[in-house]
């Protein structure tokens, strides 16, 4: 989703922006390189005195291990597809209250076996194909962030939903099993954006 074309009407938005999701089944922490979230602010407040927050937030691959208990199953790269991003905020209290659905589906764009993710090649192997991912879920995220609307930051939590796997191959159904299921958790730590 887009952020539109700022206008007088609007404030726009940059923000670096760092997630970290658990996926329940598995208790598994993966975390994602900081990027950067651009959107805009506009200034038409709804009958609770909300002002509509748009944004774009695309996510860059991250690899972890799959673990099952403590035993590493394998080395596997995950990254989120199509994200679309909604939401409002309330300045008050010196806060401001933001609360954010994010629209996103799970791919995983490889699965190597433990003891083959460091060997010669291996950047090439993968046992799920390109076009292992979900249907659509949405994780529906707030907090009060600090700050003023161009320079929040804080963080926002969530939980979501991971649908069953599509297009995996041999693996659709054992990774349905291993991942998919609710109570996953989503947390997107927000900052003022700076310049390397």
């Amino acid at each position: 989703m887009g952020t539109g074309s700022a206008s007088a009407l609007s404030i726009p938005l940059t923000l670096d922006a760092t997630a970290h999701t658990t996926v329940a089944k598995l208790g598994l922490t993966t975390s994602f390189p900081t990027t950067t979230m651009t959107g805009e602010v506009a200034f038409k407040a709804g009958p609770d005195g909300r002002l509509p927050l748009t944004s774009t937030l695309e996510l860059p691959q991250a690899t972890t291990d799959l673990k099952v208990g403590p035993v590493k199953l394998a080395a596997i790269t995950m990254k989120v597809v199509d994200p679309e991003t909604t939401g409002s905020v309330l300045l008050a209290g010196g806060k401001v209250n933001t609360k954010v659905s994010q629209k996103f589906k799970v791919q995983i764009t490889s699965l190597v076996p433990l003891g083959l993710d460091k060997a010669p090649g291996s950047s090439t192997l993968n046992l799920v194909g390109t076009k292992c991912m979900t249907e659509a879920t949405t994780a529906d995220l707030s907090g009060d962030l600090a700050g003023t609307f161009k320079t929040m930051s804080g963080t926002l939590t969530g939980t979501y939903t991971i649908p069953a796997f599509h297009n995996c191959g041999a693996l659709t159904d054992v990774l349905t099993t291993l991942v998919s299921g609710d109570g996953n958790t989503l947390s997107v730590d927000l900052r003022p954006h700076t310049t390397a």
